[in-house]
């Protein structure tokens, strides 16, 4: 395939390789059904099945909950010629109204965007954007002009995986490390707590954690499953103050807890009645872990 398309077009959503020869034109008037769907096909192709939950709207439908209940969202703007002079067009807001009006709402309830304008710009973009969508696990936003759907670019970057390795720093991760190790060396009676940030990132690496320590494992009520209730060193389910009963005594005894995934909202830990101080707890988090006060940056 990659032999016989040498080019590919911005049209049906970002870089989606054309599905006839090389040199033909996709009108920008297909249906917004055609558009998800080459989305959709794009990601499978560049990241992997399952990846990222997206959304492709116009920019009138944009709204700001959206872009929170979904990693990605690509939000149809209008063209740039009438963006260029605040052209008055349905649903926009005055008379000369301000065409990324919407781009500026979303931008407290995202991690980054991807403003495409210059079709040379555009495929670096939208590669930085999704990897950036996939490495935090938090939302974006891709806003696309729709002229430029009649643009062509290199079709080059679709022969190569997008790089979602994770940023690492040698030197924090061996301080934290041996932080760790000393404090589970100096303890009596340790304990796991899988928390819900482990589903997002290191469901495995729980597991394995769970496998090699042989200590007692506990759940938070959002992680719930990440551990096989069926384990040897499972306890159960951990809910601040509300528990089954012996749930709480168990935890309470732990003079160490390695709380892995951490997650301390409202709903996860019975409105903040958790009982892990500071003073014996690590806290491991998607991308620093905390050990008593010592703090270290280390990627799970």
């Amino acid at each position: 395939m990659d032999g016989k398309f040498q080019r590919t077009q911005l049209c049906i959503c970002c870089r989606r390789l054309c599905s006839s020869q090389r040199g033909s034109r996709m009108s920008c008037d297909n249906s917004w059904r055609r558009r998800v769907v080459s989305y959709q096909w794009y990601f499978r192709r560049c990241l992997g099945d399952d990846t990222c939950d997206s959304q492709y709207v116009q920019y009138h439908l944009s709204s700001p909950h959206t872009g929170t209940d979904r990693n990605d969202e690509v939000v149809g703007q209008t063209s740039r010629i009438l963006q260029k002079n605040n052209m008055m067009i349905h649903h926009s807001i005055g008379f000369k109204p301000d065409h990324q009006l919407y781009n500026k709402v979303s931008k407290p309830l995202r991690f980054t965007a991807a403003e495409l304008w210059n079709p040379e710009d555009a495929p670096a973009d939208i590669d930085r954007v999704l990897r950036e969508c996939v490495v935090n696990r938090l939302p974006v936003y891709i806003f696309f002009p729709l002229d430029l759907s009649a643009e062509q670019v290199p079709a080059d970057r679709l022969k190569e995986r997008i790089d979602l390795s994770f940023p690492s720093n040698v030197a924090n991760e061996t301080a934290a490390l041996q932080a760790i190790s000393q404090k589970l060396s100096e303890s009596k009676q340790p304990a796991l707590f899988v928390d819900y940030l482990t589903c997002l990132y290191s469901r495995d690496s729980a597991r394995v954690l769970a496998d090699k320590l042989k200590i007692p494992v506990f759940s938070a009520i959002m992680s719930k499953g990440v551990i096989d209730e069926d384990h040897p060193n499972y306890v159960g389910v951990y809910n601040g103050g509300l528990n089954f009963p012996g749930i709480s005594e168990a935890m309470n005894a732990s003079d160490l807890i390695i709380a892995l995934g951490w997650w301390p909202a409202d709903t996860n830990t019975s409105f903040f009645s958790r009982n892990m101080p500071e003073d014996r707890r690590i806290t491991m988090a998607n991308d620093h872990v905390v050990v008593w006060k010592s703090h270290a940056q280390i990627q799970m």
